[in-house]
């Protein structure tokens, strides 16, 4: 919800929102930041593509905990994603069925 009340507030001041599937990204990295950066109005470079492993110093203090993936990788790859069981228990559902609507704002918004 915090999100998505930031967007309608961003959308009164009419600002041109950019949200980044993570998939969509991991998919075709290339065309995700190119379509960024034209955004953003700055040259893309396929330097953006690849990096090297390890932890930096600007990745701040919460990168070894969120950026695993990253900091073992040199480029963009999909992790290999467990299957997730979708039966979500009936107390939830209600929590379920409002985070799926949210996903569907989200989404429209995102690059493709």
């Amino acid at each position: 919800p915090q999100q998505y009340e930031l967007i309608k507030y961003l959308n009164k001041r009419e600002t041109n929102i950019i949200v980044i599937d993570a998939d969509r990204l991991l998919e075709n990295p290339k065309k995700i930041l190119h379509q960024w950066c034209k955004h953003l109005n700055i040259k893309f470079n396929k330097k953006m593509l690849r990096w090297e492993k390890g932890l930096y110093d600007t990745d701040g203090i919460w990168a070894k905990y969120w950026y695993d993936n990253v900091i073992e990788t040199e480029k963009f790859e999909k992790k290999n994603q467990k299957k997730i069981n979708l039966n979500v228990p009936k107390k939830y559902q209600p929590i379920y069925s409002e985070a799926i609507e949210y996903y569907k704002i989200f989404s429209k918004l995102s690059l493709k």
